[in-house]
């Protein structure tokens, strides 16, 4: 996934995404409820709010640290920026920063982005 993939996704395809992507989890969608398959054959309704809550967005980074990713945020008070990159290097791609939004999202695009750019290094 790109920056560009990323950034014109809605809130539900990003949410979907994360769910799919970080926690390996399906994301079903069923009489217009939302579905999510946790293990087979147990279901949740409806998707975490990982893009706008930062108790959810949190679990993004604990998923991403157990997957082996570092990761580093943060905010620049002129700009009010806030700025997010995962790598398993011990050192930070520029490509990979993602920038503006919400600390909750940019955490959840950044760890996408992450992931799609796995073994391309």
């Amino acid at each position: 996934m790109d920056r560009n993939t990323a950034g014109s996704l809605s809130d539900l395809g990003l949410r979907s995404k994360v769910i799919t992507k970080i926690f390996g989890r399906r994301f079903l969608k069923q009489d217009g409820d939302q579905l999510v398959a946790i293990e087979p054959g147990e279901y949740q309704i409806g998707l975490p709010e990982y893009t706008t809550d930062m108790k959810e967005a949190w679990s993004v980074v604990e998923e991403m640290l157990n997957k082996g990713f570092k990761y580093k945020m943060e905010f620049n008070e002129t700009t009010k920026e806030h700025t997010c990159v995962f790598s398993k290097f011990d050192y930070y791609e520029f490509k990979n920063l993602v920038r503006n939004g919400s600390s909750s999202k940019v955490i959840c695009l950044a760890a996408l982005i992450a992931l799609g750019s796995e073994g391309k290094e």
